[in-house]
């Protein structure tokens, strides 16, 4: 699975909106799509979910819950994650390397490898 590294800020945003969008209640058509999505009375069509971000309806989800789902599903979806976070919960043999090329740049290789579980 491909990790995406960003801000702590950046995760509990993208997994606040992900953790509200898991409340929306899904209206769909003949072809199993959704067609409407509906939250707190309100409902929209799916070009315009993003009217459902409200941040009123983002700050409803706490941190904790932010965690709590983090922490149950880190290795179940490409959950997007600080360096940190990543190395702390891969249940992988993990591997760092740097090195400064002859034109004094810093690179930094890093992975994992391993059964897949």
């Amino acid at each position: 699975a491909q990790r995406v590294f960003v801000t702590p800020e950046k995760r509990k945003e993208i997994l606040r909106e992900f953790l509200l969008e898991d409340r929306f209640a899904y209206n769909y058509n003949g072809l199993n799509e959704p067609s409407t999505y509906t939250y707190k009375g309100v409902t929209v069509d799916w070009n315009h979910k993003r009217e459902l971000f409200t941040k009123e309806n983002l700050e409803e989800i706490t941190d904790e819950e932010i965690e709590n789902f983090a922490a149950e599903n880190f290795n179940k979806y490409e959950m997007p994650c600080s360096y940190n976070q990543y190395y702390d919960n891969i249940e992988y043999e993990t591997y760092k390397e740097t090195f400064t090329t002859p034109k004094g740049e810093k690179v930094v290789s890093f992975g994992y490898y391993g059964q897949d579980y």
